[in-house]
């Protein structure tokens, strides 16, 4: 699929905060992904509520914009954070947890464990 918000307001925000002005313009449609840019100043309506087990990491950040629904993490002791829905199993995961493997999941997923601190942290400041 074509992605055209997400990385044009990820640029964007990124040169704002270095200082730099980019003669770019943020799209006005989201492709899937704008509630994915909480942080950033260039918000657009969008009625893409996902409530997704398979990709926890949108859920926090879609929290951001509507604080109800699952946040989910693993329910084993570790890892917290996970990717799930690949395609193919991974050989990595199947020599962790038969679970991991039979379920396709990505193990220790870094955008998920970014959103979950980023929401932990804003939440401790207020």
């Amino acid at each position: 699929a074509e992605q055209c918000y997400y990385p044009t307001v990820l640029a964007l925000h990124g040169a704002e905060k270095a200082g730099i002005s980019l003669d770019l313009k943020a799209p006005e449609k989201d492709d899937g992904y704008a509630k994915l840019t909480w942080y950033s100043s260039n918000h657009i309506n969008t009625d893409n509520i996902l409530h997704e087990k398979t990709y926890p990491y949108l859920n926090w950040a879609y929290y951001h914009y509507s604080p109800y629904g699952l946040l989910t993490v693993l329910d084993e002791i570790y890892p917290l954070t996970y990717e799930g829905g690949s395609l193919k199993k991974l050989e990595n995961e199947c020599y962790i947890s038969e679970f991991y493997c039979e379920q396709k999941i990505h193990i220790c997923h870094l955008w998920h464990a970014s959103e979950m601190f980023l929401f932990l942290a804003e939440v401790d400041a207020s």
